[in-house]
């Protein structure tokens, strides 16, 4: 299944393939995966595995994926909203000076822009007390129903029992 010139184990217990450009690691007792996309330019994943040779072909399946996107020209990482909106700004000054777009347009979307910036930074500062605002209000959402008869009895998700008053 492997070659013997793209499988190599060094001292520390680390994996390299494909003449070093995956290096398939454990750490912590999970495996881990780097990939040099670009000279001296790498990825880390976890491979979510604690066994050695699931890791070896999770970290080969990533490093193709990752070959392919770089060959098709898409971005290999997400990107930031703060860069997003960087390019999207570069885009529509390009078109101002193209002509396509207005002088005061470019005005008005470079005000906006602060807006945008303050937004997400003030999404990324609340984040954690929103998804726990978003948990508690799924599980409110899955609270018992009322029964259809007038004065029955339901069991509600605390244990106690309540009535329904008519």
């Amino acid at each position: 299944m492997f070659d013997n010139d793209t499988r190599s184990i060094n001292g520390r217990g680390a994996v390299r393939l494909e003449n070093d450009r995956i290096c398939v690691f454990e750490r912590n007792g999970v495996y881990q995966a780097r990939i040099r996309t670009q000279a001296n330019r790498y990825i880390w994943r976890s491979l979510r595995t604690r066994n050695l040779i699931p890791a070896i072909s999770a970290a080969r399946k990533l490093f193709h994926s990752i070959e392919f996107r770089q060959q098709s020209g898409l971005p290999v990482g997400s990107r930031s909203v703060n860069r997003v909106i960087d390019e999207y700004v570069a885009l529509r000054e390009l078109h101002q000076t193209q002509g396509r777009t207005s002088i005061h347009m470019l005005r008005q979307i470079k005000r906006v822009v602060k807006f945008w910036l303050e937004l997400t930074a003030d999404i990324r500062a609340a984040r954690q007390p929103i998804v726990m605002a978003v948990v508690r209000l799924r599980v409110l959402m899955r609270w018992p129903q009322p029964l259809k008869r007038r004065n029955a009895r339901m069991q509600s998700a605390f244990g106690q029992t309540r009535y329904i008053l008519p």
